[in-house]
């Protein structure tokens, strides 16, 4: 396998032929990538210039001398955003094995560099898990070994599980007759097994299937039936040999290493993976919030006037999404792929769509069972879903639709969310809380308003502006600042000021009188007299208020 770095199987030279083209940078490969029909995403076969430029990116990537080298070459392709037209390459030319090596030595050492947050975020961790089937064996070491990589970050394992990877990662342990191959499955599964979300998902089931054996109750043929595919308790593993237990234990010591390693780098790289991983937009798409009034028109009932029709393919989705999130508002695999779906569809609206777009999701409503469901679900059990459900809501926020994350109950959730353990949590919710408050109309909404002074909105992201992850510091900002604009906010501040003021006022009268036995009149908090009945009358009043 060409250009494959030596501590997952060794290096071979990759195939002399090739020749670099004169690209001197990763952002001219970039530019001549995007400049493909369709960025890539289409069947035509990829001409020479093209796969040159993938071989100069895998052979940069293959030959970093050190890790300030690789930390400096992902950081480009990263600002570049070269790895999404070589996933859609990729994918479309499945059939070009020299092509495919390039392309997946790229993921492969991407990953092991720091980058898995850049794979995650294009989809490589997708077409990785997809290929581990396949039969050509170099193809099937790229993507295990991949997997391997990927599975040192917990956004990862996270995707790993959900696609039952895993499963296929036995398979291969048991069955395959490549040393190679055997002991990056080995590798991957351990770094699986020490991680806090298969541990989190196996106390989540022991913790269901505990209460149902206490409530007398036999568990759902569904919820057997899954349990009994999926099966995530620990299994023993009986090695075919001593030397294949010795390849276990040196991958197990090598994965603990790895985890140790990357836990520094977690705050800052792995943490924005759930950010970029749908294109969490927190500060593009300016004119779209702007024109959230248009969507009030659209909500209250006017036909919306200019705006296009959505294409009809995009609003069967939408309807398929939005019935399968209100039948079956769950955590199974099928609600899982709704949520994805939906926030993907949310991630890739064109400008030119969105208000069309923001009608269709008001018409169908799959916001509210969605708020629903993040609400109980069990955020370090299923934190992958709760991540994906998050940049649903803060994309839909951003392209004009707070009133809707309103209007289904969203603001109270990304209040409550603010102050979670998960730095991808605290910082979906602060960001979908900026873009909330990024227009007017919510700015002067007296209801979002008295939301954010009943939660304490401010003061928790006054805390969070000294958070230590820097996406999360940023985006507490940006919601303090936009808050700063709201003149209701100060107003309801001003009435719950003076409404403390004449309770503690009255509570006083009404103990001087009593103490004094005098009749019922009582000085106010002017000076002036004023009976009893008054007083408490104020306090009704200003407690209404």
């Amino acid at each position: 396998a060409a250009l494959f770095r030596g501590s997952l199987g060794g290096v071979e030279s990759a195939d002399t032929r090739i020749r670099p083209p004169n690209m001197a940078t990763v952002v001219d490969i970039a530019a001549h990538l995007h400049s493909l029909p369709d960025a890539g995403a289409s069947d035509e076969p990829l001409d020479e210039d093209s796969t040159h430029a993938i071989a100069q990116l895998a052979r940069a990537l293959s030959e970093a001398k050190n890790e300030d080298d690789e930390a400096e070459l992902v950081s480009e392709i990263r600002r570049a955003g070269v790895v999404g037209p070589i996933v859609r390459i990729l994918s479309h030319h499945r059939a070009d094995t020299q092509l495919m090596y390039l392309g997946l030595s790229i993921l492969v050492n991407l990953a092991d560099a720091g980058g898995a947050d850049v794979v995650l975020l294009h989809r490589g961790g997708d077409l990785l898990i997809e290929l581990l089937a396949d039969e050509d064996v170099n193809i099937a070491y790229y993507a295990v070994a991949g997997v391997q990589n990927l599975s040192c970050s917990p956004d990862c394992v996270h995707l790993i599980l959900d696609a039952r990877a895993d499963e296929q990662l036995r398979t291969m342990l048991k069955s395959s007759d490549n040393e190679h191959i055997r002991r990056c499955a080995a590798g991957a599964l351990a770094n699986i097994r020490a991680s806090v979300p298969y541990k989190a998902r196996i106390a989540a089931e022991r913790t269901a299937e505990e209460r149902l054996a206490s409530q007398g109750q036999p568990s759902s043929p569904s919820a057997s039936s899954a349990s009994s595919a999926r099966s995530w308790k620990p299994r023993k593993w009986s090695p075919r040999s001593e030397q294949s237990l010795q390849q276990a234990l040196e991958a197990r010591v090598k994965a603990d290493a790895l985890l140790f390693e990357t836990r520094w780098r977690a705050a800052v790289v792995l943490q924005s993976a759930a950010r970029r991983r749908l294109g969490v937009r927190v500060l593009h798409a300016l004119q779209w919030r702007e024109r959230a009034l248009d969507l009030a028109e659209v909500l209250d009932g006017a036909d919306g006037g200019d705006v296009p029709p959505l294409p009809a393919e995009r609003v069967d989705e939408l309807t398929a999404i939005a019935t399968r999130l209100r039948s079956a508002c769950d955590t199974s695999t099928e609600t899982k792929a709704a949520v994805l779906r939906l926030a993907t569809e949310l991630s890739e609206a064109d400008d030119a769509l969105c208000l069309p777009l923001l009608r269709t999701v008001a018409q169908l409503d799959p916001i509210r069972p969605l708020v629903r469901l993040l609400s109980t679900v069990d955020t370090s059990a299923h934190a992958h879903l709760v991540h994906v459900g998050l940049s649903a809501l803060v994309n839909l926020a951003d392209i004009g639709g707070a009133a809707l994350v309103k209007r289904a109950g969203g603001i109270d959730l990304l209040l409550r969310l603010l102050l979670s353990s998960d730095e991808s949590i605290a910082f979906l919710a602060s960001a979908g809380v900026q873009n909330v408050l990024s227009t007017r109309k919510m700015l002067d909404d007296a209801e979002c308003m008295s939301a954010m002074l009943r939660l304490g909105a401010e003061a928790t992201l006054v805390a969070l502006v000294e958070h230590p992850n820097e996406s999360v510091c940023r985006a507490a900002t940006g919601a303090l600042a936009n808050l700063a604009q709201s003149a209701v906010l100060q107003q309801l501040k001003d009435a719950v000021a003076v409404a403390e003021h004449y309770r503690s006022q009255a509570e006083l009268d009404l103990r001087e009188q009593s103490k004094g036995g005098l009749p019922g009149i009582a000085g106010s908090c002017d000076g002036s007299p004023r009976s009893v009945a008054a007083e408490l009358a104020n306090m009704t009043m200003y407690d209404a208020v």
